[in-house]
């Protein structure tokens, strides 16, 4: 029998020591409550707080990498998707402004086949397609309460699946 699929949650974060243990509890809650098997990487950008004593206190049982200094996010996403594990991974900020509500949905998108799920506020979702596509392989997230859509093309994406055939 095969195992699940392994979720990756990555949480770049910068000053979040407030942050980190109550996202780390939602993400257990919500997660275990769908049945979905996952793994955590906190990326520690740099924090000038103490969010690594956070999060070295709060998440003993997950990865975590540390950046000397800060290198900013994107840098930090991209040390968080390299070290994921997981057969697919999703990023969120580690502000608690993205619903993890909403991952179970996405992830089951996912199961079903579809290689890009991205999270897009309702109000924030663009009326008209955008006239070029960002560069593959970029990411970024919406800090609106984002409802699961899936696309075909590369796009901004809080949420990838590895490896995508598309970028």
């Amino acid at each position: 029998m095969a195992a699940e699929p392994l979720l990756s949650v990555i949480l770049p974060a910068h000053n979040e020591a407030e942050n980190i243990p109550k996202m780390a509890r939602r993400l257990a809650e919500v997660l275990t409550a769908a049945h979905i098997r996952y793994e955590v990487r906190f990326v520690n950008d740099g924090s000038t707080d103490n969010s690594w004593d956070v999060i070295r206190q709060t998440a003993q049982a997950y990865p975590h990498i540390r950046f000397s200094r800060a290198f900013g996010k994107e840098a930090a996403l991209y040390a968080g998707l390299q070290a994921a594990r997981g057969d697919c991974c999703v990023t969120l900020d580690c502000d608690l402004q993205h619903p993890v509500e909403t991952i179970p949905e996405m992830y089951r998108l996912w199961a079903q086949g579809i290689e890009v799920v991205e999270g897009v506020s309702a109000s924030a979702a663009p009326k008209a397609p955008p006239t070029a596509p960002p560069p593959a392989g970029s990411i970024g997230s919406s800090a609106r309460r984002p409802r699961p859509t899936c696309a075909a093309a590369p796009t901004s994406s809080c949420w990838t699946a590895r490896p995508c055939s598309s970028c």
